[in-house]
């Protein structure tokens, strides 16, 4: 279900092109900032897969390469 995100595919394409490499905690808040939709990061998530876009991976959470 993405009733709150249905007409902002436009612009998250818009900012994704613009800056490849934000986050989803920086998404949600850029929507929530910039278009008034409250929504949790992991509704985001999903609705960029459904949309075939992808986000910024936590390089934190890289596993190390095995020596």
């Amino acid at each position: 279900r993405t009733g709150k995100l249905r007409g902002s595919e436009g612009w998250v394409r818009e900012r994704l092109a613009e800056r490849g490499d934000l986050t989803l905690d920086e998404l949600c808040l850029a929507l929530e900032r910039e278009r008034e939709i409250r929504v949790h990061r992991s509704a985001v998530g999903r609705w960029l897969h459904r949309l075939g876009l992808s986000h910024k991976k936590n390089a934190a959470r890289r596993r190390a390469a095995a020596a």
